[in-house]
Parts: C-alpha cells; structure tokens; sequence
C-alpha cells in the first residue's frame, strides 16, 4: 500500500513530457491558421486576376469610343473577343474570365464615391463616352474544411471596372472646315455617316475644298465654311495663330472632346496661308529661309510674265 501511494505521487510530481498537451492542441491552432492563411492568399490573387481581366476588358472597350456612329459595336467586339485565358483558381468549369454585364455611359457620376449607376448612360455611339464592365463572379474551393465549424467551403468573387476614351492629337494646323459632305436636314448621325463614308472613298479623296466664309455676321458656319481653333498653347494670339498656320510644326494640341472654336475675325490670316505656297508676305517675309516655315511639299510654284 505504502508502495503504490509512493508510485502515485511519484507520477504525479512527475512533470517531464508536461508541454505535450499545449503543443497538440498549438498544432491545431496553428495549422488552421496557415491554411486560413493560405485560402485568403488564394482569394486575393484570384480577385487580382478578375479585376486585371475586367481592366483589360474595359481598357480595350473604351480604345473604341470614337464618337462614330459605330463605336459601341466595336468596342462590344473588343471586349468579347479580347480575354481569353483562365485564372489560376476557381472551380475547374468557372474559372474563364467572362463578361456579364456592359453598359455604355456619356458622364460620370459626381463624386468617385457614388455607385456607377449614378452616371448618366449613353443615348448613342455618339456621346458614348465611358464603358462599365463586369466579370461573371468566379468560386473558390478553401482548402479550410470550414463546414466542420458550420460554415461554407467555397468563397465567390468578382470584379468590374470602368474606362474612359479620348484622344490628343497635337502638332496640327488650328483650321477646322465644316462637314463638306453634309446637306441640309441631315441629322448628326448621317452627316457623321457621310463623312465617313466620304473618308474612305478612294475617289473623294485629295479633293480642293474652298475656304469661305458666307455665313454673315451671327449666322455661324456652314458646310464648307471653315474657321480657327482655339488651342491653349496660343493662347488665343492672332499672330499666334497666324503663325501657326504657317509652321510646319504648328505646335498646338486639341483634346477631341473639347474642342474650342474661336470666335472672331483673324486679320491677315492669308499671309499664314501663303507660306503653304511659297509666297511670303507681311509678317512672313522675315521668315522666308526658315526651315519651320518651308512651303508645302505637294506645291509648285511657276512664273508667268506680263504681270501675272
């Protein structure tokens, strides 16, 4: 009796092997953080590869929005045949990037804080400025068997984005000329039409265009009329203008979706145009051996006597 009570408390004192218990139930702990740790990683990287795949989609859709009459159908085509491939993780049948909504909008919303919805939609190609896309949510299977503690195996992301278009043309001539292929009622979207079709016909190509002005004072342009544009590099000069009518590297950049008529009279407007032809006059005349104000390359310039 005396023996077994000595072995009893013996192994009662007996602390060796004590740390065991805490180490198992730390493994657990930390083991199920790692994989939480591991499926978030997953979850994050495959959202990453969503929102790149919506970002591409829109960027390649927005490339389109030239304000023609057929720009929301070309941007539809970019954005339907530009993504392809498949992100890394998801459930084996939804992995593919694919879109499930595009929504086409002429402005904004005010405040980067408000839902998309908030913006206006585009009524037409033409005023189609911005294109929203979203992605078909993709599932991820977690590596966690968080339906043990109650919960779901799977987790369910997605991604949208939104792009913008417009263009800078620069090193241009600030002279804009009506639509020469517009006739009276014409709406925007047949005169754009016309002009296109104008621009790619061989036939009406290269062709003179009459610069004149018949519209009168307070009657605006008409087709065939044309004017000057006003560019912030010119800071709205006549002789700026003038001069850069006459360079052959104007200097001047336009945004296409806010281009500025000046309005106005430029005086001595000619002697920018003469220089296209070799003829230097006025404020041009010190100008005639400048290689920044050389006469145009598909010009010739012939003598006649008897004062002509």
């Amino acid at each position: 009796m005396i023996r077994t009570i000595v072995r009893v408390s013996a192994l009662w004192n007996d602390t060796r092997g004590m740390i065991l218990p805490y180490v198992t139930m730390m493994l657990v702990v930390i083991v199920g953080l790692s994989v939480l740790a591991l499926d978030g990683a997953r979850y994050m990287s495959l959202q990453t590869q969503l929102q790149q795949g919506a970002d591409a989609l829109a960027i390649a859709g927005a490339a389109e929005l030239d304000r023609l009459p057929d720009a929301e159908s070309r941007a539809l085509t970019a954005i339907n045949t530009l993504v392809t491939n498949s992100t890394i993780f998801g459930v084996e049948n939804s992995r593919n990037v694919r879109v499930s909504r595009i929504q086409f909008y002429s402005q904004l919303p005010a405040s980067d804080n408000s839902p998309i919805t908030d913006g206006i939609l585009a009524s037409d190609p033409m005023n189609a400025r911005f294109v929203s896309v979203s992605v078909r949510p993709v599932t991820l299977t977690t590596l966690l068997p968080a339906s043990l503690f109650g919960g779901t195996n799977a987790v369910t992301t997605t991604a949208s984005a939104v792009a913008g278009f417009d263009q800078v043309v620069c090193d241009f001539t600030p002279v804009f000329v009506c639509n020469p292929f517009e006739i009276a009622g014409m709406s925007y979207d047949q005169a754009t039409q016309a002009l296109q079709h104008g621009a790619s016909d061989p036939s009406l190509r290269r062709r003179l265009i009459q610069l004149r002005q018949h519209g009168g004072e307070g009657r605006g342009y008409l087709p065939g009329d044309y004017g000057f544009l006003d560019s912030p590099t010119l800071g709205g000069d006549s002789r700026a203008i003038i001069d850069a009518i006459a360079r052959v590297h104007p200097g001047t950049c336009f945004r296409q979706g806010a281009v500025n008529i000046r309005p106005g009279f430029v005086l001595y407007a000619r002697e920018g145009f003469n220089v296209r032809f070799d003829i230097y006059t006025g404020s041009m005349v010190a100008n005639r051996n400048s290689s920044d104000h050389r006469p145009a390359q598909n010009v010739r310039k012939g003598y006649v006597g008897g004062g002509s």
